[in-house]
C-alpha cells in the first residue's frame, strides 16, 4: 500500500520545484541534488530540491552570482524572512534574520537555494537537514509538513542557539529560514507577482 503522506510530499516538492523554474533559470533548479557528486570519499548528502547556479568545483566559490540573485529575488526573500522570523519570534533571545546578515552567512555556498521538506522525521534526521540546507546554500530553507515539524525546527535553531551562547561547539545555521509549506507557497506566489 502507498504511503499517501510521501506521495504527497513528492508531489509538493515537484510542485516546487515547477514553480521555482518560474522564477529562476529552467535548468537551474534540480530536485534531489547530489552536492559533492564526483567527491570520493566523502559523505555527499541530497538537497530535496536546489537553485543553483552551482558551485561543484573544489573551491569554486559564487558569491557576484549570488549576491546578483539575492538582489533580483528580493521579495521572494522578504517574504521567507518574514515567515521565518514570525515563527521563531517565541525563541528567547532570538535573533531575527535580515536580508544583509543572509548576504553574508556562507560565502562559500554549493548553491544559492537548498531546499529541505520534512513532514515525519526523527529530530535527529530533522537536525542533519537542517546543516545540510545551512552548509550547502547562501540560503538554506526548511519547510515544515506540519506543525509538529515546525515546532521541532523551531526547538532545534533554539537549541543550537543556546550552545552558542554558552560558548559550546555548534553549527551556524543563522542562514536557515524555517517556513512551513503554504508559507513557502506563499512566499513563491508573491515573487511571481514582483
Amino acid at each position: 500500500m502507498p504511503d499517501l503522506e510521501s506521495s504527497s510530499v513528492t508531489s509538493f516538492q515537484r510542485d516546487t520545484a515547477d514553480r521555482l523554474r518560474g522564477i529562476f533559470a529552467q535548468d537551474s533548479v534540480v530536485v534531489e541534488w547530489q552536492a559533492m557528486r564526483g567527491e570520493h570519499g566523502l559523505y555527499s548528502p541530497r538537497v530535496d530540491i536546489a537553485v543553483g547556479p552551482f558551485a561543484i568545483g573544489r573551491g569554486e566559490q559564487l558569491t557576484k552570482e549570488y549576491d546578483r540573485l539575492m538582489s533580483r529575488q528580493r521579495r521572494l526573500l522578504r517574504a521567507l524572512i518574514g515567515f521565518h522570523n514570525t515563527n521563531i519570534q517565541h525563541i528567547t533571545n532570538a535573533n531575527l534574520v535580515t536580508l544583509e546578515h543572509l548576504k553574508t552567512a556562507n560565502w562559500n555556498a554549493r548553491c544559492f537555494l537548498a531546499i529541505e521538506i520534512e513532514n515525519k522525521t526523527t529530530r535527529k534526521h530533522l537536525m542533519g537537514s537542517a546543516i545540510n540546507a545551512a552548509a550547502l546554500g547562501r540560503i538554506g530553507v526548511g519547510v515544515a509538513w506540519n506543525q509538529d515539524v515546525l515546532r521541532s525546527f523551531t526547538r532545534m535553531l533554539a537549541y543550537l542557539q543556546f550552545l552558542k551562547q554558552v560558548d559550546k561547539p555548534t553549527f551556524n545555521t543563522t542562514n536557515l529560514l524555517i517556513a512551513d509549506v503554504s508559507q513557502l507557497q506563499s512566499a513563491l506566489v508573491q515573487a511571481v507577482n514582483e
